[in-house]
């Protein structure tokens, strides 16, 4: 009975049409949380549309959730409505008779009409037993897989992520905070010669046509937690399932609470702003599509298929631990001496066996890199810092036209193409900022 009556209401045809477009197709999650929504909307069954059920029946979760430490739905939802209002903008054109709306703070479907021809949808019936209700065709991602990454954990495999414009990532850094940047991974495959209009190898060779390349911010709320703990890293399988009891175990019992509060906020740096715009632009000048995520938001899927631009220290982005083993120029931080060090692992004559700059003051380090991505997919640009200041020293060498062409002339192959690489920077601090940059030590990766 419920089949029949839900495939004549206009309402869920809308919601069958919206997802079955390409957006929502390449969503498999978000589609089922727009489906349990939708079903239990039109049910009137609120007592299944809490935070605690959504996670029981959509994310799998158990009766342990606990929304304090997991946001997994609050994150999802804020996706899923990004989704929804992208797809209002479509709804004109895709002959759809309801603009589908999920109201901030609330999870009941609202259906706003958008064709004058229906100005009302039928009541469904109140069902006095329980009956199976009908879900529309979705791939099934109740199965794990064993992620393969250089340290052989088995992290568990969770929703793909809605992807964010520019704008939206923009409009979230508002507040400014600790940063730093990072990267590196295995070398050896070289990136494609191709023809641009960038006149630029790295750029024609981050930035493809008709292609996506994926921004990964760093996570400041987890530099405060660092802070709070006194911890320089998070295992990037903790992270990823926001468990931080082994970094809390020598807090204050009533300090913990604080201290998941501020973990759990979403705080990036303000040259992460600087950085998304001027990576956009150059995005557009090669016909490419630049993606932010925050970190927390990604999954390793995202750095199997795409070129990837990951920024932030191991102790700001936890996805730096895929890419460790195999860099020259490691970072780590000192929170006893409030200092930060990138290790030389191979000095070439005449280089010490490691660079060390303070938090504050003085002389900054950045580091930027390119190598080949997960799985040998893809490129990936590295970019970190010493403290905030090292991370915009990094963006300027990079955006500086003359001096990136310069060192790029160094590297650059006879038929165009670019090795892998590492380059360590310094500058000194004025006023707070970047200073005159210098280039303190590289090295090319074949």
């Amino acid at each position: 009975m419920i089949e029949a009556v839900l495939s004549q209401d206009p309402r869920w045809q809308t919601v069958e049409h919206i997802l079955q477009s390409p957006s929502f197709r390449k969503a498999p999650r978000l589609s089922q949380l727009l489906c349990y929504l939708t079903e239990h909307t039109l049910l009137n069954e609120k007592d299944r549309l809490t935070e605690a059920a959504i996670a029981l029946h959509v994310f799998g979760r158990n009766d342990s959730f606990d929304p304090a430490i997991d946001t997994v739905v609050r994150a999802q939802m804020m996706r899923l409505r990004q989704k929804l209002e992208q797809r209002a903008v479509e709804a004109h054109q895709a002959a759809e008779h309801f603009r589908v709306v999920i109201p901030k703070g609330e999870y009941l479907v609202r259906f706003d009409v958008v064709d004058k021809a229906y100005h009302s949808a039928p009541d469904l019936p109140r069902l006095e037993e329980p009956t199976q209700i009908p879900t529309i065709s979705i791939p099934d991602l109740s199965l794990q897989e064993e992620l393969r990454s250089p340290f052989s954990h088995k992290l568990r495999t969770t929703e793909q992520w809605l992807i964010w414009r520019p704008l939206v990532l923009l409009t979230a850094m508002a507040l400014v905070a600790i940063g730093g940047f990072v990267g590196g991974v295995r070398f050896g495959r070289r990136p494609e010669a191709r023809k641009s209009s960038s006149n630029n190898p790295l750029w024609d060779t981050m930035f493809q046509p008709n292609q996506k390349t994926i921004y990964i911010a760093p996570d400041t709320g987890l530099v405060l937690l660092h802070r709070l703990t006194r911890n320089n890293s998070t295992p990037l399988s903790e992270y990823l399932h926001r468990d931080f009891r082994n970094e809390m175990r020598n807090l204050p019992e009533d300090k913990v609470a604080d201290a998941l509060e501020i973990a759990d906020r979403r705080y990036t740096s303000a040259i992460d702003i600087k950085s998304v715009a001027h990576f956009s632009r150059l995005a557009i000048g090669n016909q490419s599509t630049l993606v932010p995520l925050f970190a927390r938001d990604v999954r390793l899927d995202d750095l199997k298929q795409e070129n990837i631009i990951l920024c932030g220290a191991r102790y700001s982005n936890p996805w730096h631990e895929l890419f460790e083993p195999e860099l020259n120029f490691v970072g780590s931080m000192d929170m006893t001496n409030h200092a930060y060090s990138f290790l030389n692992k191979h000095p070439n004559p005449g280089e010490p066996a490691s660079y060390t700059a303070p938090w504050t003051g003085g002389e900054m380090l950045g580091y930027i890199a390119l190598v080949p991505g997960v799985n040998g997919k893809g490129n990936v640009l590295m970019i970190e810092g010493s403290s905030v200041g090292g991370g915009e020293a990094a963006a300027d060498f990079l955006f500086n036209d003359a001096q990136l062409t310069s060192f790029l002339s160094k590297l650059q192959r006879r038929d165009g193409t670019l090795p892998y690489f590492e380059v360590l920077l310094k500058s000194s601090s004025i006023n707070g900022n970047a200073g005159p940059l210098q280039i303190l030590a590289y090295r090319i990766h074949s």
